[in-house]
Order: C-alpha cells, then structure tokens, then sequence
C-alpha cells in the first residue's frame, strides 16, 4: 500500500479502482496473500495507523499483539483471524523477541460496509478452530477472469461468515442471552413477558433490554412476536393446519389479530401467504 505518515500515525491508502463488475456487485478484492512473514518485534516498531479499506487476516503461525482505542491491547497466538475496518487507529505486530506468518486479504465496497452495519463484520481478534483456507480466494483472485473474480468475492463472503459464526457460538453456555433465546425457541407458544424474561437471566430490565438488543439486534418484544411468526409462515406452507389453529398454536387466540401482526411483519396476510407458495 502507499504509505504517508502524519504526525506519526500511518496511513494505508486504496490503489487502484472498482472495475464495473465490482461496482455492480458491491465488493471489491484490493490484495490478497499468503504466508506473510512479519519481522521481529514489529509492534514496537511499527506507528498507529488507519486503514482506507477493511483487512482480514489469518493468523497461521506465532505470536503477536493487536491494539485499537475499543480493543485496548490484546495479546494472542494463532490461529487467529484479526479484522480492521476502514479508518479505525490501530497497531498489530509481533511481539516477545518472535515472528509469525499471516494470510490476509485487503477489500472494501458497500457490501462490506453493510456487513458491518448488521454487525456480522466486526473489529478485533478472534481466536479459531476454522482452518486455513484463504488460498481459495487468492487463486481465484489472481486470475484475471470476470468469473473467478465473483468467486472470489462470494469465497470471502462466506469466511466471514463462518467467522461470524463461530464468534456469534462461541462459549454458548456462558452466554446467559443465548440460554434464553433457546428457552424462547423451545416453548414458542408462550408469551412471555421482560420482566419475566430479565428474571430468568437475572438481570435488570434496562440491562437486560440492552444486552438483548445487542445480541440480537431487537428488543425482546419484537424478537419474540417476529420468531413465532416465522414459525407460523413455515406451518402455513407445509402443514394444513387452518389458520385459526396455526394463530392459536403460537398464542394468538384472536385470528384476526394474528392476521394483521402476520400482514405488518412478514408483508402480506396469511391467507396470500399460503397461496402464493404452498407446494
């Protein structure tokens, strides 16, 4: 990358420009390597920096230490994915008298930046059992080929994600939140109510609605009334329970309610939604 140092912070530029493919498709592979080998001890060498694109790297071998103003510093052995999104102030070297070696590959373009958004692209380290498998994207990356390129733009959509989840799973006992949505999911005929939901996780109901908020992206009312009627579209299609029975399944003992909250989520009534694609 070009390289200019302000105030001895680091700047990585983008070369070069999206081609009309990658304009269209909405994702664009700036770089992508393999077995990188760092030098010793460059995380004390090395000045905070930024990013104008997204990097994801594989951490195949050694030890290093990454840090950004969220993070705090992190130190960690591979294997490991570590992911830096555009314009965060960061460092990330090796460290201890060592070296390591690295797969990355450096993209950006708006289906990144949305990725991002919907929180499946995410800052920082993340420790893996996924194995290496960035050379896929780098072979078809470095064919000229109109064909391989969407291939390898679909490659690395699919690492992140497995990254995601991975991360999203990981310690899923110790993730009270995650208890709870599974709770939610095996008594799906049960309205329940945030403060009794708050109760079962023990905590607060302004933390709780948080930290549901954060797990899931909705608050609990929402997240419930949304899975129950995911349910009911699947029973609609491939069951010929009435839609009476299917609304009294899920806890709607008024028909016509569960009509129009089916209609102002899922987008058409019941009765449309079965004809237009049951079998």
């Amino acid at each position: 990358m070009n390289n200019v140092k302000n105030n001895q912070i680091q700047i990585h530029r983008i070369f070069g420009e999206m081609s009309k493919l990658q304009k269209s498709y909405g994702l664009r592979i700036i770089s992508s390597h393999m077995d990188i080998k760092s030098s010793v001890n460059c995380y004390d060498k090395f000045p905070m920096r930024k990013f104008e694109y997204y990097s994801l790297s594989y951490l195949v071998s050694g030890k290093a230490k990454f840090k950004t103003e969220e993070t705090g510093e992190i130190i960690f052995q591979a294997p490991a994915f570590v992911i830096m999104a555009p314009n965060v102030l960061n460092c990330y070297g090796s460290i201890d008298g060592t070296i390591y070696h690295e797969d990355a590959i450096c993209f950006t373009g708006e289906i990144a930046d949305n990725l991002v958004k919907s929180g499946v692209l995410k800052v920082g380290v993340f420790p893996t059992a996924i194995l290496r498998k960035m050379n896929k994207i780098t072979e078809l990356f470095n064919s000229p080929s109109e064909h391989a390129q969407l291939n390898a733009n679909m490659e690395l959509q699919k690492l992140i994600f497995e990254i995601y989840n991975e991360r999203v799973q990981s310690n899923y006992p110790d993730k009270p939140i995650q208890k709870l949505i599974q709770e939610i999911s095996n008594n799906i005929h049960h309205w329940y109510q945030v403060s009794e939901l708050a109760e079962l996780v023990g905590m607060s109901l302004s933390t709780f609605r948080r930290n549901f908020l954060k797990e899931t992206g909705m608050l609990p009312k929402h997240y419930i009334e949304n899975l129950k009627l995911r349910h009911a579209a699947n029973d609609l299609v491939n069951s010929t329970l009435s839609i009476s029975a299917i609304a009294n399944k899920y806890g709607y003992f008024d028909p016509y309610h569960f009509s129009r909250r089916f209609k102002a989520i899922i987008g058409t009534s019941p009765e449309k939604y079965r004809k237009n694609l049951q079998k």
